[in-house]
């Protein structure tokens, strides 16, 4: 799978929810960087995701970029009434990926209570 596909296939099965799919195309060592988390090793994350029951939300790819071994995608949020602008970029060996980091503006998110 071409490093663009692979970025599209972790947007779509993030969105969806589908954690068993996301499992497929992460490496072992998956490391993956945000505003509010780090995940460091696919089963830690993936992990994390299955306590959540990974919500299923709606999205847009808005662009996207790709070499051989990067991959960035742009793209539309919408979970309930949060829309966010995420932007992500992966690092991709072996026809997974090994890397990423997660952009978005977490003033736009609920206020803890």
């Amino acid at each position: 799978m071409s490093s663009d596909s692979l970025a599209r296939e972790y947007v779509q099965c993030f969105c969806d929810g589908d954690v068993e799919a996301m499992a497929r195309i992460l490496s072992d060592d998956f490391h993956i960087t945000g505003p509010i988390y780090e995940f460091h090793g696919k089963q830690a994350f993936l992990d994390r995701l299955r306590e959540l029951n990974a919500p299923q939300a709606q999205y847009r790819i808005l662009g996207q970029t790709a070499s051989e071994e990067h991959a960035s995608v742009f793209f539309h949020y919408l979970l309930g009434k949060l829309q966010l602008l995420m932007a992500m970029h992966f690092t991709i060996a072996d026809g997974k990926l090994t890397d990423a980091i997660l952009v978005f503006d977490t003033a736009r998110l609920p206020k803890a209570k």
